[in-house]
């Protein structure tokens, strides 16, 4: 244990010792069997620092997953819709890409320690994430603002509750909501199924030819509605010129 918390410490460590701290996590869960692509935040590590923190979670991805394409869980939108963002890197002339998955629902579960556990406060917490007629809702508002992810942020102590497990039973209850009332446009996926459905698997030829020497290269990502490609393409820029 060091005088710092693990956050303020990641504030201030180049590329390489975030790269050798993240690689070390990533064997750990490969040890038994979980060949993680992404890698969750903790509270707010990396921030204040992200460029050195993106480089250090795409090479520590690529190097123990063998995955081209990573992902990482920082920022929240504070219940706005989100646009996911992907940045481009070459590492030995390959293209790497590392997304970024914005929390853009709030941990409302975590009132569960506040509150009695009482059918109306379950409800009342159920509620503010989707209504029980499906009409509002932080989840409802960005459905219908055709946010391209939607990603609810839990801790798992709120899910576990004391050993409860009300937090389990609120999600599967908002699942549920979600699935009554908007079963053509949601569905539930792990990172890695977003980071791909979003046409980020991607295979990008002349890259190599731009003489990129610093890894900078734009991405822009086609808009994706109702979890069907309305644009099912990528734009790969230099110089602020934009390639379909």
């Amino acid at each position: 244990m060091g005088p710092q918390s693990e956050e303020e410490w990641s504030r201030n460590q180049s590329e390489q010792t975030l790269f050798d701290y993240l690689s070390y996590d990533l064997r750990i869960l490969k040890s038994v069997g979980i060949p993680a692509t992404g890698i969750t935040s903790p509270v707010d590590f990396g921030k204040g620092n992200e460029q050195n923190y993106v480089n250090a979670v795409m090479n520590a991805v690529g190097d123990v997953s063998e995955a081209n394409v990573s992902w990482y869980f920082l920022h929240e939108t504070d219940g706005e819709p989100a646009k996911l963002e992907a940045q481009v890197h070459l590492k030995s002339g390959e293209p790497q890409g590392c997304v970024h998955i914005p929390g853009t629902v709030p941990d409302f579960m975590m009132h569960l320690f506040n509150k009695p556990h009482s059918a109306g406060c379950f409800q009342e917490i159920a509620d503010l994430y989707i209504s029980a007629d499906g009409t509002r809702g932080v989840i409802v508002d960005q459905i219908q603002a055709n946010s391209e992810v939607i990603s609810i942020l839990v801790h798992w102590p709120a899910l576990y509750t004391n050993g409860r497990y009300t937090g389990i039973r609120l999600l599967r209850e908002v699942l549920r909501r979600m699935k009554e009332h908007f079963s053509d446009v949601s569905n539930l996926d792990d990172s890695s199924s977003i980071v791909k459905a979003r046409g980020l698997q991607y295979k990008v030829e002349d890259v190599s030819d731009w003489n990129v020497t610093d890894g900078g290269v734009g991405i822009m990502i086609g808009r994706w509605y109702r979890g069907n490609p309305a644009l099912p393409y990528l734009w790969i820029g230099k110089n602020h010129e934009f390639h379909r």
